[in-house]
């Protein structure tokens, strides 16, 4: 016999009677999320009362179990496409890792950036129009002297200790480029002397639980409303991630907070953002992590039935599939193109648990065998994982075993050519081909290559791609998107991408006065094509809310120009 628990919007579900404890803590954090849908109503229309019975119509309601605990499932089917809620962040700071970045806009800084006039915290201009540097985080930075870096409480901390992102502090790269990482100050002319990247790195790193603490000061609701979100605090803490943050983090902090943070909120607060953070892109083409409350009840899986979008200050949820009644919404925590093991790594590291998808429970990864080799013996066959990761691994065709260390040890030596050959053309088609040879064509890290290989293409296009180059976008788009059919079919952001990428090198071969007869005809004859007509509509239909939809436009007039003319 079951309990149940009723309320008012009918989020709360059936639950064993054993678990009544566990019961009673869930129904206060649900009641939590109910305050946030209310709250969300504004920028949902369709959650509007719009009938006689009035019956709202929210796509969806929070279920909780002890194995998954809360999530999200359909309380009605959902279409392909179907925005299924808007959210607004609660909390956004500078992604882990970032070098120099302005506190209140996250775009990427120089080496010499302006200073709060305040604090002394990186800003792009002291006049910056952004709203997150606020006068509140502005007084507590005061205490760590950012204005004067040989007293500053940051310079206290240990430079060769890796942070949480497993970056090592005297090697992080800069998003603009090579920066130098060494402990000289960097000046400005009228601003004086910086903080070193060390310690700027350290201050976003900062920002994450002091922006948090901030706003639980300010807002009761929101304080929990962030504190009802899952942390894995006990298992965090004894991870070098939460040592990092412990040594780290915790003095800086303190000095903020005049000491009334203790060990145990710093792990809870940081855990809630490893946890339930989601990396988002602004309208600036910055980037950031931020907390939304009601999205973290979207519980993962690496063939998710929804996308992310970050649009005009909202993360949007969109269903990349047909979503039928009673099924879980879900979202990818990774990236599609990884394999199984690197996907259960990033997410076992994370995340803290493990992914039991149909794709992560397949050695040959839904017949894509994206993490198979090629047998270097018989050049046949596909060396493919065992079901038990320890074990060694078999060629289906001529069954030699190959060791686990064997694999290890080509994939690192792969991973290291495709970084090595970023940058130049030239060596990401040399990389690309002995990567074929290593690996097989069918394995991720190929398929990473291949689109690595795309952008620069795409990018160079106005200056001196080739009708070949052009053609050789159109191949290998092709096969991405036989690929992601596969591992994650539907309309997902990676299949607009790959969409946009491939209709973009269509036009540009058929406006290429370069082209000759041959060409212009194949490229007329694929535009002619209504296959193709529909492909941009779904281009243009995936990516709405997405960073990338002008270029979506330019491409959609263009096409119509040209065909104008060729008519």
């Amino acid at each position: 016999m079951a309990n149940r628990t009723e309320n008012t919007n009918g989020l709360l579900t059936s639950q064993p009677e054993r678990q009544d404890k566990v019961l009673d803590n869930q129904i206060e954090r649900l009641s939590v999320i109910e305050a946030r849908l209310r709250s969300l109503t504004v920028y949902n229309d369709a959650w509007q009362i719009n009938n006689a019975n009035s019956e709202g119509v929210i796509p969806f309601r929070i279920e909780s179990t002890p194995e998954y605990g809360r999530y999200m499932v359909a309380a009605r089917d959902v279409k392909a496409g179907e925005v299924i809620f808007r959210e607004p962040p609660v909390v956004i700071t500078p992604k882990a890792g970032a070098g120099p970045t302005c506190l209140s806009c996250f775009r990427t800084l120089p080496v010499e950036y302006s200073g709060c006039p305040g604090c002394g915290a990186p800003l792009c201009e002291t006049s910056c129009n952004g709203k997150w540097h606020t006068s509140s985080e502005c007084q507590s930075l005061t205490a760590l002297s950012l204005k004067d870096p040989y007293k500053c409480a940051l310079s206290q901390c240990d430079p060769n200790q890796n942070c949480y992102t497993n970056y090592n502090l005297n090697s992080l790269e800069s998003q603009n480029g090579d920066i130098s990482t060494n402990n000289s100050h960097s000046k400005s002319s009228d601003e004086g002397e910086k903080l070193t990247l060390k310690m700027v790195k350290l201050l976003n790193t900062l920002l994450t639980p002091l922006r948090t603490l901030l706003l639980m000061e300010e807002s009761t609701e929101l304080s929990n409303m962030i504190v009802s979100l899952q942390s894995h605090s006990e298992n965090r803490s004894k991870l070098p991630i939460g040592q990092f943050f412990e040594n780290q983090i915790l003095g800086p902090l303190q000095t903020c907070f005049k000491d009334k943070i203790s060990t145990n909120l710093l792990h809870f607060i940081c855990g809630i953002f490893d946890t339930s953070a989601f990396n988002i892109t602004l309208e600036n083409g910055s980037h950031g992590r931020a907390i939304m409350p009601l999205a973290a009840m979207l519980n993962h899986s690496c063939m998710a039935n929804t996308e992310r979008f970050f649009c005009k200050g909202f993360l949007v949820i969109r269903a990349t599939v047909d979503i039928t009644e009673g099924e879980p919404i879900t979202n990818p925590y990774t990236h599609t193109i990884l394999g199984n093991q690197m996907r259960q790594t990033y997410l076992m590291k994370t995340k803290l648990f493990q992914c039991m998808c149909p794709r992560c429970c397949d050695p040959r990864e839904l017949g894509s065998d994206a993490s198979s080799l090629i047998c270097r013996k018989c050049g046949k066959g596909l060396i493919h994982p065992p079901q038990d990761i320890a074990n060694d691994w078999e060629c289906d065709n001529c069954q030699e075993s190959v060791s686990l260390q064997t694999v290890k040890m080509m994939l690192r030596m792969s991973n290291a050519l495709l970084t090595a050959s970023r940058g130049s053309v030239t060596s990401m088609r040399q990389a690309l081909k002995k990567l074929c040879q290593v690996l097989g064509m069918q394995n991720y890290i190929v398929m990473e290559m291949k689109m690595v290989l795309v952008d620069a293409l795409i990018q160079q296009r106005e200056e001196c791609t080739s009708c070949d180059d052009l053609e050789e976008v159109l191949q290998l788009t092709g096969d991405l998107l036989n690929f992601t059919g596969i591992v994650r079919p539907g309309r997902t952001r990676f299949r607009g991408l790959m969409l946009l990428r491939q209709l973009q090198a269509s036009i540009e071969l058929l406006s290429n006065e370069q082209a000759d007869i041959i060409r212009l005809r194949k490229a007329y004859s694929i535009l002619s094509n209504e296959n193709l007509i529909s492909q941009l509509e779904e281009c243009r239909d995936i990516l709405l809310y997405d960073s990338l939809f002008p270029q979506v436009t330019n491409l959609d007039e263009k096409f119509k120009m040209l065909q104008e003319i060729t008519t």
